[in-house]
């Protein structure tokens, strides 16, 4: 048994629903995926929105570990207040 539930066969196991992989998405990014149980696997295999939703996770967890803070825009970077300034033109809402 691992941290993330017991590692059952195929025979035995209760399938996953997306709702219930996405409850655990956030430990699923803390471990190694050989950690992963087996219904874990087989919802991965079987569900490919699901996949790419944990692959972009991983992706965008490993680019902001990765970003420096030179590499960040300073607040007070003009580009930033233009766009601010268009966003809080535009009307927000239904009309």
């Amino acid at each position: 048994m691992n941290n993330l539930g017991n590692d059952v066969g195929p025979a035995d196991a209760s399938e996953m629903d997306c709702v219930d992989f996405l409850r655990r998405v956030d430990e699923l990014l803390d471990v190694d995926d050989d950690m992963w149980d087996t219904r874990v696997r087989r919802h991965l295999m079987d569900c490919p929105p699901c996949r790419v939703f944990l692959e972009q996770l991983q992706d965008l967890r490993e680019l902001l570990r990765a970003a420096s803070t030179q590499d960040l825009v300073p607040p007070d970077d003009p580009r930033i207040a233009a766009i601010m300034s268009l966003s809080s033109s535009k009307e927000i809402g239904p009309k």
